[in-house]
């Protein structure tokens, strides 16, 4: 074989590695669909339902180390290891979520799961999208900036387990230092009670 072509021979086999890898992480891609209600009885009504799709899976190592930045650190340090994870996913709205919130997506940075006493429950954190006018008004809205998304699925039913959680869109979080524990604060009545979870892929 000629220099040419070993070296066309090397790009196909890169090419093909690289749509192989494509297409293993494609696999491992998991898509969640969700009713929303309301918990405040307040804002917009209609139907609403999210989306919530997961690309990849954040380490032990992630988690330790955005766990170590918020109880040594502190919330803003928090936030900024927070924003520089690799994506893990996005969250979207539809119908009067969406209508509701100027951002019909929001990317993810932290998907965890675990699973104890026959539950496996996933967590998504992300830092909340704030807007120029909210941004502007310097109000105290600014320091809720974490978005929590729980669910939880009997393990027993498989992929096909209809899953309840909760969406928790502006949270501040920080440590106490008399319990060792997190103090987290949520402003006004944000949370959103998320049913009838199903998983579409």
């Amino acid at each position: 074989m000629n220099k040419k072509n070993k070296t066309k021979a090397i790009l196909v086999v890169s090419l093909v590695l690289l749509v192989s890898a494509m297409t293993a992480m494609a696999d491992d891609t998991e898509i969640y669909t969700a009713f929303a209600v309301n918990m405040s009885g307040a804002g917009r009504s209609g139907a609403t339902t999210f989306t919530m799709t997961i690309t990849r899976w954040s380490t032990d190592e992630e988690r330790t180390m955005l766990i170590n930045t918020l109880m040594k650190k502190g919330h803003d340090e928090f936030i900024k290891a927070l924003r520089d994870q690799e994506e893990t996913g996005f969250v979207r709205g539809h119908g009067a979520a969406a209508a509701a919130n100027p951002f019909p997506s929001t990317r993810l940075h932290y998907a965890f799961q675990s699973v104890q006493d026959g539950t496996r429950t996933i967590t998504l954190v992300t830092n909340r999208p704030i807007g120029y006018r909210e941004a502007a008004s310097m109000s105290r809205s600014l320091d809720y900036d974490v978005t929590v998304v729980t669910m939880e699925f009997p393990v027993a039913d498989g992929e096909k387990a209809k899953g309840k959680g909760s969406l928790h869109r502006a949270l501040k979080v920080a440590p106490n230092k008399k319990t060792g524990h997190l103090d987290v604060k949520e402003i006004g009545n944000e949370a959103v009670r998320l049913t009838t979870i199903t998983r579409d892929k």
